[in-house]
């Protein structure tokens, strides 16, 4: 038998590992979906709906970079029983619109820029969309543990659970939402210090209000045993993001 081919032996170790098709970070059919290492991506209908894309930078009269006058909206999520503004006789997790202009945003607060322009991408604009970004931080210290307390759920054997924004009508959609006259304080919790881990209070007003609940089919009982994240599930190392999503 020849041997000769022996010398054109290629040693690959990557190809020895099992690799699972890539999952679709973005939902279709939900508002919003979070995976198990707390990876949260918003539906494209939703980044439209609600104004939730990154805007790019402007610069000022002598050249200097400054945030954009209207740029965008993230979410505040809190339980309803830390919210006495907000009564409802069985708790529920509370989702609301908020400024990009606030600080402590619970979701999609926060972006970096492009500060060296290539043939791909300008000066100012956000490094990556909202829908690429996937920040763990709340989503994985906050709404993973807020889902299993208040629904007794965890993401499902997919890795993820998507979610869906209620309101006043008890349907799915964006377009019946609770808002108050007056500006309410919102509970957030010190994300850094010595205070980490306490109450503390935001104030806000002109936002919009809604139930997170999740979509039926794409959860799994609370103690479930998920399997180990793979490299083609869940989000980046947080691409694009300036600071953790809430601070206090």
């Amino acid at each position: 038998m020849d041997l000769g081919f022996l010398s054109n032996v290629v040693l690959n170790a990557d190809a020895s590992a099992p690799r699972r098709p890539k999952k679709e970070r973005m939902p279709v059919n939900a508002h919003l979906r979070i995976f198990k290492n707390g990876a949260v991506y918003p539906s494209q209908e939703l980044i439209d709906l609600l104004g939730l894309e990154y805007v790019p930078q402007t610069q000022d009269a002598e050249g200097k970079w400054k945030e954009p006058e209207n740029p965008g909206n993230g979410f505040d999520v809190c339980l309803s029983s830390d919210f006495p503004a907000f009564s409802s006789p069985v708790p529920v997790i509370v989702i609301a619109t908020v400024s990009r202009i606030h600080s402590k945003i619970s979701l999609f607060g926060s972006v970096s820029y492009v500060k060296e322009a290539d043939a791909e991408r300008k000066l100012g604009e956000p490094l990556v969309t909202v829908g690429q970004q996937g920040s763990t931080t709340f989503g994985a210290e906050e709404l993973l543990p807020m889902l299993a307390e208040i629904y007794g759920v965890v993401p499902g054997p997919e890795g993820y659970m998507d979610l869906n924004l209620v309101g006043k009508d008890a349907q799915p959609g964006v377009t019946n939402p609770w808002v108050f006259d007056r500006p309410v304080y919102v509970p957030k919790k010190v994300a850094r210090g010595e205070l980490k881990g306490q109450a503390s209070t935001v104030r806000r007003e002109n936002s919009k209000y809604f139930v997170l609940v999740p979509v039926e089919g794409t959860t799994s009982p609370v103690g479930t045993t998920l399997a180990p994240e793979t490299e083609e599930e869940g989000a980046d190392d947080q691409v694009g993001t300036t600071q953790p999503a809430v601070s206090a």
